[in-house]
């Protein structure tokens, strides 16, 4: 029957066009797996685990004079810092859906709540929570900001007033 040999070498020529995309999705891993060990075999590049997804975040090691030595912390501080049992932190991107699509744009949302990180992200702040309001540029919240603007003399209709966002202020 004419039907069934065509609807045979229907399947046939479909499962044929699935093991060559099994072929290739081996080979892509293949080449992946050759480059991520030629990375990790690379010593000027710092490679860690990234967000949920299992991803890897791939840094260049850079100029080592602005690291803080381990052994600049007291016995107590190392305590403080030293987390036994990490959770993963994640890494969400939320679309910036009034931007531009074609760019994809997106904010970065961290939370590392209980990771390696929230402990150093808390110590920062305590050593700089003095010292920050005492910038010149320091901005404590959008009050903090429009409350003296009400002070200004009336603006002439050919001024642009406009506003600023905080892209980060430390990552972690």
């Amino acid at each position: 029957d004419q039907n069934y040999f065509y609807l045979l070498n229907t399947r046939r020529e479909r499962e044929r066009q699935r093991e060559r995309q099994r072929e290739r999705e081996r080979e892509r891993e293949r080449e992946r797996c050759l480059a991520l060990t030629e990375l990790e075999n690379n010593k000027s590049i710092a490679i860690k685990a990234a967000d949920k997804g299992g991803q890897r975040d791939f840094k260049t090691i850079g100029n080592s004079k602005w690291v803080l030595k381990w052994c600049d912390f007291t016995e107590g501080e190392k305590k403080i810092l030293i987390n036994e049992h990490p959770l993963r932190a994640f890494l969400d991107i939320l679309p910036k859906i009034h931007k531009n699509p074609e760019q994809s744009p997106g904010r970065a949302i961290v939370s590392g709540i209980g990771s390696l990180t929230e402990r150093i992200s808390c110590f920062l702040d305590f050593h700089i929570k003095y010292f920050v309001p005492t910038l010149k540029c320091y901005v404590k919240d959008t009050s903090h900001f429009l409350l003296p603007l009400k002070d200004l003399p009336l603006i002439d209709s050919d001024v642009i007033i406009c506003t600023s966002d905080i892209e980060s202020l430390y990552k972690h």
